[in-house]
């Protein structure tokens, strides 16, 4: 996955319905129209959608919806402090024989939930 799906899907999963490309493109970006341009989000959505990962809603009127499934929002949002794009510190740590104590937003749901939604604002 590119960087433009990863951060598809890190918004999709704070919604728990379908929600429209300009909902999402807002969500993403804070604005109404982004610089990447919508049919860069519907692009990256397709693709998103032919890998099962996102599913396509379309409406009678021609327009849009997409949704994650309950389960990969769950993993997304259980994973999303250690994700990829995260530096992990465990070797320098280990090498500089220093210590370090768990980090307890880690082990609550809550404190990931906001931390989920202040990393998209």
């Amino acid at each position: 996955m590119n960087p433009i799906q990863r951060i598809i899907l890190r918004t999709l999963c704070l919604f728990n319905e379908p929600i429209p490309v300009d909902g999402l493109i807002i969500a993403t970006t804070g604005q109404h129209h982004s610089a990447l341009g919508r049919s860069t989000f519907e692009r990256e959505l397709g693709a998103l959608t032919e890998f099962a990962l996102v599913q396509h809603y379309p409406e009678d009127n021609g327009n849009s919806n997409y949704f994650l499934h309950q389960l990969l929002r769950h993993y997304i949002k259980e994973h999303y402090l250690d994700g990829s794009d995260r530096l992990d510190r465990g070797d320098l740590t280990n090498a500089l024989g220093v210590t370090v104590e768990p980090n307890p937003i880690l082990a609550n749901p809550e404190a990931r939930d906001v931390a989920l939604a202040a990393g998209h604002l």
